[in-house]
């Protein structure tokens, strides 16, 4: 999943283009955490703001209408894991709308997660995804990794191979 997001990935500068309305002031836990191919650095939103959902935010770097994306989970932090995510878009960083259902299926317990390809109806050059629930207790959320890749025929390949590869006991075991 690494090299697919190095040579794929809508967004290359992620320290840059992803932000989150409640980052974590540990200096450990930054957004650049989040595509570094290193499984033990990780994001961690704010524990100590609760006053609305936290959500982690992406400028793309080309406007996309249909993509997919990957989270790989903190393996020391099982209680903060996203268990329900609500995908957004918007083209000026400010307005968003509503992309689909939100997203369950498959999070929480998963120490990999590929979802399957959202599809905008529109292009996007920013988009959302707001963390509703976590696994226990409040709003805070942690990842080790977050790609967001094009919908395209090497992707799908990909996606689809890392998805039989872990299989459906692996993939889904914390």
């Amino acid at each position: 999943p690494f090299y697919l997001q190095e040579n794929e990935g809508l967004v290359q500068d992620i320290c840059e283009k992803y932000t989150s309305n409640h980052p974590s002031d540990d200096e450990e836990s930054t957004t650049c955490n989040l595509a570094d191919g290193i499984y033990t650095t990780c994001f961690t939103s704010d524990e100590n703001d609760n006053s609305e959902e936290h959500w982690l935010q992406a400028e793309l770097d080309t406007p996309a209408s249909n993509f997919y994306f990957y989270i790989k989970a903190n393996l020391r932090r099982a209680d903060a894991r996203p268990t329900k995510i609500t995908v957004s878009g918007s083209n000026d960083g400010t307005t968003f709308t509503q992309i689909g259902q939100p997203i369950e299926t498959g999070l929480g317990d998963a120490l990999f997660f590929s979802s399957d390809v959202i599809n905008c109806g529109a292009a996007y050059k920013y988009l959302r995804f707001t963390v509703n629930s976590v696994n226990e207790g409040n709003k805070a959320f942690t990842m080790s990794e977050f790609y967001i890749m094009p919908e395209n025929a090497d992707v799908e390949h990909c996606v689809s191979t890392i998805k039989k590869f872990y299989g459906t006991a692996l993939y889904n075991e914390a």
